[in-house]
């Protein structure tokens, strides 16, 4: 990343974050080449480390949620019930004296066993499913981040080409100085727009539903302003195609 350069009778030293020194010519648009540099050197960053956590959350979501925690509830309890009777199959006869009468004892303990430990199991359960979905939804977000950098860096490389061919040097400039890099709105620029297609992608089935009864302007304008909403029904109409399959599939 460049951080700041030097010039002095029409040359310049741009020195980048670890301290290296690169020399050039010296232009009026300087500044703006160097942080259009930065912008698409972070993009690359982010594209590299994105590629890696989609390759991550490809290998979590490999396989479908399965409620293994009920079922195990219930496997252990017919397992229980098969051992009382392999060992001593007269306890499922032995009743015990209640004040409204007598009760089998291996179905009392079948039922205070099941009243506790199914629910847990159904409520552990959901809370995994959760997390699978959530899981989901994250690697679309990042996967949508991912065709928003890949889309948009060829826009900033020809903008830099640009900037390049449009170098001019004002020959009545200034003899020396130092300057820093200024790319913090860049920076943030490019912060927001990955927040935004994060969440796009994160919640596209949801949008989706929103696209389809008509209603997505009205759910997101507490959120979104016109042009992003814009956006939004841009790519929901660029991955119809794929949204309807994957509803399809699920329907069957």
């Amino acid at each position: 990343m460049n951080k700041e350069y030097a010039y002095i009778d029409g040359k310049a030293i741009i020195v980048d974050e670890k301290g290296e020194q690169t020399k050039s010519e010296y232009y009026d648009n300087l500044d703006e080449i160097l942080v259009q540099e930065n912008l698409i050197e972070d993009m690359e960053n982010k594209i590299k480390q994105l590629e890696k956590d989609i390759d991550a959350y490809k290998e979590i979501n490999k396989k479908h949620h399965f409620p293994f925690m009920l079922l195990a509830v219930i496997l252990a309890i017919v397992l229980g019930n098969l051992v009382i009777l392999s060992v001593d199959p007269k306890q499922f006869m032995e009743t015990v004296d209640f004040s409204f009468g007598k009760v089998n004892l291996v179905l009392l303990l079948n039922f205070v066993i099941s009243t506790i430990s199914i629910p847990l199991g159904a409520i552990f359960d959901s809370m995994f499913y959760q997390q699978y979905k959530d899981a989901k939804n994250e690697e679309k977000g990042i996967n949508s981040d991912l065709d928003y950098l890949k889309k948009q860096i060829i826009i900033e490389k020809q903008k830099l080409e640009k900037l390049q061919k449009d170098k001019k040097k004002n020959e009545e400039g200034k003899k020396f100085g130092v300057v820093v890099v200024d790319d913090k709105a860049k920076s943030e620029e490019l912060k927001n727009n990955l927040d935004f297609y994060y969440n796009l992608g994160y919640n596209e089935n949801k949008y989706f539903k929103y696209y389809q009864l008509g209603r997505l302007n009205d759910k997101l304008q507490k959120y979104y302003n016109d042009t992003e909403i814009k956006k939004v029904e841009d790519y929901l109409e660029e991955k119809r195609p794929t949204l309807i399959k994957n509803h399809n599939k699920k329907i069957k």
